[in-house]
């Protein structure tokens, strides 16, 4: 023990009695670290913290979703792929606008952030299809997604030559490429899927039929609209309402609700009863901002 000792310590110990001088000693004397019941060594109380953090740390890790800068996307990555798979398109774009609906009524009980998106397909596997045609071939594909939360789809599908027609259109009313002025039939500021909407009512000029409910109705009408409202609950027993008001089964017929997606479900309904015009027009929103601007 004494070789040990500093000199000072030696010096007060000698000065001390052998009793006190043995307690004082046993106090700073250095000790030996010691095994848990685990077996695992003893650790000195910074080791411990910085193994509590290291812990936390790595149970954080363990989940990605969970680490700064990682955003986890399984239904975006899903969709791009089996669009991809499947229409092996010229352009796909996949944009996520779920942010934009968060705290809706219709997705406040999602079980996933994923739920709405816009998706713009230019496939040459579209040719002799049908607008109708196409937008069912979209929904099928992701029919999984839509089981495990997808909400709405705002779509737009065309051809390479459609696509070519459209740009040029859209060029040749421009007045100036920079500018944010007049687009398409003097429409403003509108995106590409709405302008095919909005050109789709003035070619074919078609009977609207509102699926919401009256109550929907009754909140967010569409303004200087001729429309009928059948909502989608009431469709199957009111088709012969359907046909009257078309004047035929040929007469081209869009539908609408407040995302796109009942009307997709009317439109299905409608084409099984031999309806051979068919427009999913998506919402009354999108004819309000139609409308507004005629």
């Amino acid at each position: 023990m004494a070789d040990r000792c500093t000199p000072a310590l030696k010096t007060f110990l000698a000065s001390l009695g052998a009793g006190s001088a043995l307690l004082i000693a046993w106090h700073f004397w250095p000790r030996k670290q010691t095994r848990s019941r685990s077996g695992l060594e003893g650790l000195s109380d910074d080791s411990d913290k910085k193994t509590k953090t290291d812990q936390l740390s790595e149970g954080k890790n363990r989940n990605p979703g969970n680490m700064a800068g990682v955003v986890r996307r399984p239904m975006y990555s899903a969709m791009v792929q089996k669009l991809t798979a499947a229409l092996a398109p010229n352009k796909l774009s996949v944009v996520d606008e779920s942010h934009l609906h968060r705290g809706h009524a219709g997705v406040r009980d999602a079980q996933g952030p994923e739920t709405h998106f816009k998706v713009e397909v230019i496939s040459a596997r579209f040719a002799d299809q049908t607008r109708i045609a196409r937008q069912r071939l979209i929904y099928q594909l992701l029919d999984d997604e839509f089981k495990q939360g997808l909400h709405a789809l705002q779509l737009v599908c065309r051809t390479p030559e459609e696509d070519a027609k459209v740009r040029a259109k859209s060029e040749e009313s421009a007045p100036d490429k920079k500018s944010s002025g007049p687009k398409r039939n003097g429409r403003k500021d509108l995106p590409d899927w709405v302008e095919d909407i909005g050109d789709w009512i003035e070619e074919h000029q078609p009977l609207l039929i509102d699926v919401r409910s009256e109550a929907e109705v009754a909140v967010d009408p569409v303004k200087g609209v001729n429309s009928k409202n059948i909502p989608l609950g009431d469709l199957s027993g009111r088709l012969d309402e359907v046909l009257t008001a078309a004047g035929g089964h040929d007469r081209p017929v869009g539908l609408f609700c407040k995302a796109g997606v009942r009307s997709e479900t009317a439109a299905q309904i409608l084409s099984a009863r031999g309806f051979t015009c068919l427009q999913n027009v998506h919402s009354a929103t999108v004819l309000n901002l139609l409308y507004a601007q005629s």
